[in-house]
């Protein structure tokens, strides 16, 4: 019998019960999922303690990732071995569930049920944000407030690749580095300097045409005068607490200002909102706009075949393995850095987490000497840890040897990794 974590009264983490339950047949339009994963947010602290009222007894967690097992009459999209996630209804904290075929959305093979629980909320919440209710543009000067949390990485690096120059409120120097990381061009310490001072600063004494804020009560009043005139407040998470009542001529004095207060499930409420909020080109995507078939095909010319290179160095630090190389593919070059156990003695790489990410970075910088390169020609860089608690150590190196201005992009990843390692370094330049 399956088990789930119910609760049956409010109150703090005592009332999660782990008991067994018993889940049906799906019944029409409804699907059974033998879950891998659920993703953890902090509403479910407030569904637990009450404070957004859920029908007792009820399953926590909104997210969560698996298998289709059975389908019920009138299910068209969805087949028995889909892999599939969701973002709500309620429910997901359990081995086995039932929910309506059309909430889960099927999952490419590249992501694993652990990326997509810990995703489908913050990814599509960051979707709306920066599609639908501001559309962030090339040339936008944004301030994004809690940028090192988990929304934050991901509508500071979504904004950044779209153009915009964005301003990210952190607490700590370690998160001002995070945020830096994941597309900050400049971070503010609120509780060192005056935020709002500090934005004006750095605009030149402009005001900025959004601000994003998810901490509410401690935030709201100065954000409203980081705003110029017309200027957009969103307000979408408390972490302080709600935002104090306000009288709306407030807004009317401080530049005829719009406020806006999204929640997520107002935007995916139908099938094709849904589907736009998971789809990478959102509200742009063929499929919302439904083409059928493109206007015409244009075949890539004979030199864009895919043909592979591999590139390797004497110089490489022992012990080597597989990892430490580069493959030379249409018109790139990917360099894989990696160092954990000796494949043929086992033993580990001595040093911690900064002694072999500075073997790592020996050996990339063996291999794009083989191919004629450099850290300065590197566009993009994939960093993958077993643990984010070791981002501090990898960080000191990495500054040391990436001068400014750093990659264009630069994205930070939990990953298990193999023969023991503690990181991965993966890079792309154009050959």
């Amino acid at each position: 019998m399956p088990h789930a974590m119910q609760i049956r009264r409010t109150g703090g983490p005592e009332v999660l019960n782990w008991t067994p339950i018993e889940v049906g047949e799906p019944g029409s339009g409804q699907v059974r999922l033998r879950q891998a994963a659920a993703g953890l947010n902090y509403i479910d602290v407030y569904h637990r303690t009450g404070y957004y009222s859920q029908p007792l007894p009820f399953i926590p967690r909104l997210e969560g990732a698996g298998t289709v097992e059975a389908i019920g009459q009138d299910v068209r999209d969805l087949k028995v071995g889909d892999r599939v996630a969701y973002a709500g209804p309620a429910g997901g904290y359990s081995e086995v569930r039932l929910i309506e075929a059309d909430r889960p959305v099927r999952l490419p093979d590249a992501i694993s049920f652990d990326q997509a629980a810990a995703m489908m909320l913050q990814g599509m919440t960051v979707q709306v944000l920066i599609r639908q209710v501001y559309p962030v543009k090339a040339g936008d000067l944004i301030l994004v407030h809690a940028a090192a949390g988990v929304t934050g990485l991901i509508l500071c690096q979504w904004a950044a690749a779209l153009g915009a120059t964005v301003i990210g409120i952190v607490s700590t120097e370690a998160k001002a580095e995070l945020a830096h990381a994941h597309g900050c061009k400049h971070t503010i310490l609120y509780s060192k300097k005056n935020f709002v001072a500090e934005v004006s600063r750095i605009s030149g004494g402009e005001k900025l045409p959004v601000v994003f804020d998810s901490v509410a009560k401690d935030t709201f009043l100065r954000s409203l005068d980081c705003l110029r005139s017309r200027g957009l407040m969103v307000t979408f998470g408390q972490a302080s607490g709600p935002i104090d009542p306000i009288a709306p001529v407030l807004l009317s004095q401080k530049g005829s200002l719009f406020l806006t207060r999204p929640f997520l499930f107002h935007y995916i409420e139908r099938r094709e909102e849904l589907e736009a909020s998971t789809n990478p080109q959102g509200l742009g995507s063929a499929r919302h706009l439904r083409l059928r078939r493109p206007d015409r095909r244009t075949h890539c010319p004979q030199e864009l075949s895919m043909s592979k290179t591999t590139i390797t160095s004497p110089e490489l630090a022992p012990p080597v393995g597989p990892f430490s190389q580069a493959v030379e593919a249409g018109g790139f070059i990917y360099f894989s850095g990696q160092v954990g156990q000796d494949p043929t003695t086992g033993k580990l790489v001595a040093g911690g987490m900064a002694a072999e990410t500075q073997r790592v970075f020996q050996n990339l910088a063996a291999v794009l000497k083989a191919a004629g390169k450099s850290f300065d020609d590197v566009v993009r860089v994939g960093v993958f840890l077993t643990s984010m608690s070791d981002f501090v150590a990898l960080n000191g190196v990495y500054a040391k040897h990436f001068r400014q201005p750093f990659p264009a992009r630069t994205t930070v990843a939990v990953a298990a990794l193999p023969l023991g390692a503690c990181v991965e370094m993966d890079l792309v330049v154009k050959a």
